[in-house]
C-alpha cells in the first residue's frame, strides 16, 4: 500500500490531525510526525525516514507553512526526487511559485466534507488505495473546564464550562409544574364537595325508591369505589404530565453555555460548524457567504469570552451579554462588550445567533 506523508506548520496541527484521521478512517496509510515518531528517536532522523518511506506528500498550505523552513525543506525534498506532491489549501497564503503550479485541493472556501471527497478522488487517481466511502472526522472539541475568576486574557481558546443545572430553563419548567399542581388542587377541592353532595343525593334517591337500607349502602359503596378509581387515574395522569414537563425543560441547553461553545469553535478554526449556528437573517445582514465569514475570523488568533450572563430568556428566545477579548494576528488585543440575541432551534437542539450589538471598551 502506498504511504502518505503530511507536511504542516505547528499552527495548523489541529487541522493536520483531523485530516490524517479522516484519511486513516478511509483505509489510507498516513505518516504524520506527531504520531509516528517513537520515543527516544531524534526528530530529524524520524522525518528523514518518513520522507523516504512515503510515496506522496500532502502539503497543508497556510501563511505559517509558507514561512516555515522545515515545511519547505520537506516538499523541496520530494520535488528534487520527482515524488508527487498535493497542496492542501487550508488558510489563504502567498503560495511558493513551485507549489503554485500544482493543482491544489481547496479546504478553505468549501466544506470539509466536499474537499475531503475531492482529495480522496485525486489520490485514487494517483494510485493511492482508499475506500470509496468517505468518512469525515468532526472538528475536535476539547474537554470543558471552568472559566477563570476573575477573568483574564489568555492566548488559549476558551473552553466550554460545565454547568450543574440549566438555570432559567429549569426555572421555567418548575413554574409550569407549579401551575399544573395548582390546577389539580383546585379541581379536587371543587370535585370532592360535589361528589359528597352527589352521594347524599344518591342515598336519598335509593331510599325513596324503596330499597332496603343494606341495598342502598352497597350501591353507595360501589359508587365510592368507582370514584376512588377515577381519582387515582387522574392523579397518575397528572404526575406523568409533571414528569414530562420537567424532562422537556431540563433538555433545553443554556444559552450562555451556547455562547461559550460558539467561540470555542471559532478558536478551533471550525468555521464551517460555527457558521451553521447563525440564523439566516444574521447571515444575510452580516456574513452573506462562508468565505467572507472565514476571511474575517482568519485575522483573529483567539477570542477570550468572559462572564457570559443571561439577560432574558423564554422557551425559544434569549439575550446573553458577555465581554470579549480579540487577540489579533497583528499582535494587538481588542476588548468589547457584546449582547447576543439568540433563537432556540428545536429541530437541531441548538441556540442560534440572530443578532449582536458590540461596543468597544
Amino acid at each position: 500500500m502506498k504511504r502518505i506523508f503530511i507536511s504542516y506548520s505547528r499552527r495548523d496541527k489541529q487541522f493536520a490531525t483531523r485530516l490524517a484521521q479522516s484519511l486513516t478512517n478511509n483505509g489510507a496509510d498516513v505518516w504524520i510526525d506527531m504520531e509516528d515518531i517513537p520515543a527516544g528517536v531524534k526528530w530529524s532522523t524520524a522525518i528523514q525516514q518518513g520522507l523516504k518511506t512515503c510515496d506522496i506528500m500532502l502539503v497543508i498550505v497556510s501563511p505559517d507553512a509558507m514561512q516555515s523552513t522545515n515545511v519547505e525543506d520537506e516538499w523541496q525534498y520530494y520535488l528534487d526526487r520527482g515524488k508527487p506532491i498535493l497542496p492542501i489549501l487550508w488558510r489563504p497564503a502567498d503560495m511558493h511559485f513551485q507549489l503554485n503550479r500544482i493543482q491544489y485541493i481547496d479546504f478553505h472556501s468549501q466544506s470539509y466534507e466536499t474537499a475531503l471527497r475531492q482529495l480522496v478522488d485525486e489520490m485514487q487517481r494517483q494510485g493511492i488505495d482508499i475506500e470509496e466511502t468517505v468518512q469525515a472526522v468532526p472538528p475536535v472539541v476539547q474537554a470543558p473546564r471552568p472559566v477563570a475568576t476573575p477573568p483574564t486574557v489568555s492566548s488559549q481558546p476558551p473552553l466550554a464550562r460545565p454547568r450543574s443545572n440549566r438555570g432559567l430553563s429549569i426555572a421555567i419548567g418548575a413554574g409550569v409544574v407549579i401551575i399544573i399542581a395548582a390546577v389539580v388542587v383546585v379541581v379536587l377541592l371543587n370535585v370532592l364537595p360535589s361528589q359528597q353532595q352527589n352521594a347524599q343525593n344518591t342515598e336519598v334517591a335509593l331510599l325513596n325508591a324503596g330499597l332496603t337500607q343494606t341495598a342502598a349502602e352497597r350501591q353507595l359503596e360501589l359508587e365510592a369505589s368507582q370514584t376512588a378509581i377515577a381519582y387515582r387515574d387522574q392523579i397518575a395522569a397528572t404526575a406523568e404530565a409533571i414528569k414530562l414537563t420537567e424532562t422537556a425543560a431540563a433538555a433545553i441547553p443554556s444559552p450562555d453555555q451556547a455562547v461559550l461553545d460558539y467561540y470555542a469553535l471559532i478558536n478551533q478554526h471550525a468555521y464551517y460548524t460555527s457558521y451553521a449556528l447563525l440564523t439566516e437573517r444574521f447571515r444575510t445582514e452580516r456574513s452573506p457567504s462562508q468565505a467572507e465569514y472565514e476571511s474575517f475570523w482568519l485575522t483573529v488568533t483567539t477570542v477570550v469570552v468572559e462572564s457570559p450572563a443571561i439577560l432574558s430568556q423564554t422557551s425559544d428566545r434569549a439575550s446573553v451579554q458577555c465581554t470579549l477579548t480579540f487577540n489579533m494576528n497583528t499582535g494587538s488585543s481588542l476588548r468589547y462588550t457584546q449582547q447576543l440575541e439568540m433563537i432556540y432551534d428545536s429541530t437541531t437542539g441548538h441556540w442560534l445567533i440572530d443578532a449582536t450589538v458590540t461596543t468597544r471598551i
